[in-house]
């Protein structure tokens, strides 16, 4: 057998099993009560949620869902990345009936203390019998169980993998990275960009024979992290080996958060340098992401620092509409490593950092049940390339596969004329990837294949959060009042002279000293040091050989 059939194999076992959990049940949770219901759900970021909106009821994964279920949904979405709006629905009691949001929403610890969201593993017994078994994998609830300091799960991770299925040679370890335009990657000589002064020396030489073209773009996104980092910090931290957020000291054993790192301060560098040389568009700190998208699809920017090897089609097609003939490809990556290269960590232990959870209203049983059914086999895959026969079918190796008229749309027009690709907030499980694969031109499998090269297992420090504070604590205060320092402290760290860095760093860590990390930073050493007790601790009940233990 090959791999690829031995792969197929397993993933026809991982959705049977499904199946087979399922039917365990005298009839599917969605179907005991299928009178008409409406189901307020909040998605708590600004990304595509418009389109989610607009095209529900109108395309034929949604029009399949209430069919099905009798369950319509009223969506509701974030302005931005702030939390601002679901805080003040929150605080005047205008529950939704399901959120989908970042499993570091600090508010998460709040809502869990005064049982305003409800516990899966209890709301099932009433109304989704097996839900847990159906749905979360043993890291799954590991790291829910960690994150709260419970035995309950209140939160249900989205864009997860199983362990079983992480051991499937169809999911991408590594598909992040940088890419650039080929014909101009050629003009300037096919450089080698794997070390940080190569890269700056190949984005000076963009400027001097491209003068209208932007070297360096770290994303196509505007949104801050948890910290308030700018996109072209962020997105930065694999390529000097600060994937996580987080490391330990060589010299004193101690975990720490990045900001100490010397490599975090090479980082600043390294921004610093593309700023005060015009090698970035100062813009990109204010742009919106539909102008920072713009600049990628028309052609304008050389080297965009973080995308998916799986959006090469998309970005390709976006060149080709604006009549720009070029294309995007991956090179070798560069890594302030010079020894080992670059790594990264798509998968993080297979616990991806959204979640869904149910609160306390009249409908949050109904709400369950609908989660079973996206949850299902079946909706996993219309999430990804829509309803069978309309834009998709099997291939002669029982591969889902996208009608050739479906792959040619843009992904805007396969997401609302067909739903696919549309509700990727409740994306989860191995589909993703063997679909970016079996609808994939040559080109961007080929990338696919080139980028697993630099998976490097981060899961220590990836799938950590220590920083969970509630809203009443001392550390939470102190968190926000470092954000609030750190969010305009780290653009003038960007946009100072160069020879003004140091001595501004060593200010900003003086600062914060002042401000009070020293607290969370013991807070952020005990969880790295208590980390293997709290596993065993939590994971007493569940197969942990995934983890060697």
């Amino acid at each position: 057998m090959t791999k690829r059939i031995v792969s197929l194999l397993l993933i026809a076992v991982m959705a049977l099993s499904l199946v087979c959990a399922a039917s365990a049940e005298e009839t599917p949770s969605w179907k005991q009560d299928t009178s008409p219901v409406t189901l307020k759900v909040y998605y708590d970021r600004p990304v595509d949620a418009a389109q989610m909106v607009s095209a529900w009821g109108n395309e034929p994964v949604s029009k399949k869902w209430m069919e099905d279920t009798n369950v319509n949904v009223e969506w509701d979405y974030a302005p931005d990345e702030s939390h601002s709006k679901l805080n003040m629905m929150i605080a005047g009691g205008d529950y939704p009936d399901i959120v989908i949001s970042y499993t570091n929403y600090d508010m998460l610890n709040d809502l869990v203390a005064n049982d305003v969201i409800i516990k899966y593993n209890e709301l099932q017994n009433q109304y989704a019998p097996g839900f847990v078994d159906r749905h979360f994998g043993a890291n799954m609830i590991l790291s829910v169980r960690q994150r709260f300091a419970t035995q309950d799960l209140y939160v249900l991770p989205t864009g997860s993998l199983t362990p079983a299925e992480i051991a499937s040679p169809d999911v991408q370890g590594c598909s992040t990275g940088m890419m650039v335009l080929k014909s101009v990657y050629e003009a300037i000589g096919s450089p080698d960009m794997t070390t940080l002064e190569g890269t700056l020396d190949a984005f000076r030489k963009v400027k001097e024979m491209f003068p209208d073209m932007i070297p360096f773009q770290a994303s196509r996104n505007p949104s801050l992290d948890g910290d308030g980092n700018p996109r072209c910090i962020s997105k930065l931290f694999p390529f000097f080996e600060l994937t996580g957020n987080f490391y330990q000291d060589a010299e004193s054993g101690t975990y720490k958060k990045y900001w100490y790192n010397e490599k975090f301060y090479e980082l600043l560098k390294f921004v610093n340098t593309l700023y005060n040389e015009g090698l970035m568009d100062p813009t990109e700190l204010t742009d919106s992401g539909a102008q920072l998208q713009a600049k990628l699809f028309n052609g304008q920017i050389f080297a965009n620092m973080n995308n998916d090897a799986d959006n090469i089609d998309w970005f390709n097609g976006e060149l080709a509409n604006a009549g720009v003939n070029d294309e995007w490809i991956f090179v070798p990556q560069p890594s302030i490593n010079t020894v080992d290269g670059y790594g990264y960590d798509n998968i993080m232990g297979g616990v991806g950092d959204h979640c869904v959870y149910i609160f306390n209203t009249p409908n949050a049983g109904r709400a369950l049940q609908w989660l079973d059914y996206v949850m299902s086999n079946e909706a996993q895959l219309e999430i990804n390339v829509g309803v069978q026969g309309i834009s998709w079918d099997y291939n002669e190796a029982g591969v889902p596969v996208m009608f050739p008229e479906v792959q040619a749309l843009t992904q805007d027009e396969q997401k609302v004329q067909f739903g696919a690709g549309l509700y990727h907030c409740l994306r989860t499980g191995p589909w993703q990837s063997i679909i970016k694969r079996s609808s994939a031109s040559e080109k961007q499998v080929a990338a696919l294949d080139f980028m697993k090269q630099y998976f490097r297992d981060y899961s220590f420090f990836g799938s950590a959060k220590p920083e969970n504070y509630a809203a009443d604590s001392e550390e939470i205060k102190i968190k926000t009042n470092v954000r609030e320092y750190w969010e305009p402290q780290i653009l003038q760290l960007i946009m100072c002279k160069p020879e003004e860095l140091e001595a501004k760093y060593q200010e900003t860590l003086n600062k914060l000293a002042e401000l009070g990390q020293g607290k969370l930073d013991e807070v952020i050493a005990k969880y790295f040091d208590s980390k293997l007790e709290e596993t065993l601790k939590y994971g007493s009940d569940l197969d942990l050989s995934y983890m060697g233990l």
